[in-house]
């Protein structure tokens, strides 16, 4: 299951934390972990990537943030995924 993070400190969350979480928000429930890192399909650099490149490609922060509006844009997207 996912990882949630709290200080230095992460735990697991559990199938029953998330019936619980879909209880209170219904469906749409969307969660950040840190991933292991991988190599950006921009720049080659070896990091934590997010699917914000141009068409959705994952890259690294900073290839992510060459397009700040257009990263803002793909990140609220996958909060509108039905």
């Amino acid at each position: 299951m996912d990882r949630r993070h709290r200080g230095n400190k992460s735990e697991r969350i559990t199938r029953e934390d998330l019936a619980r979480l879909r209880e209170i928000v219904g469906d749409n429930v969307r969660i950040i972990y840190e991933q292991e890192p991988q190599r950006c399909d921009l720049c080659g650099k070896i990091a934590e990537l997010r699917p914000y490149g141009p068409n959705g490609e994952a890259v690294c922060f900073t290839c992510g943030m060459k397009d700040e509006e257009a990263a803002r844009r793909r990140f609220m997207e996958q909060f509108n995924e039905d």
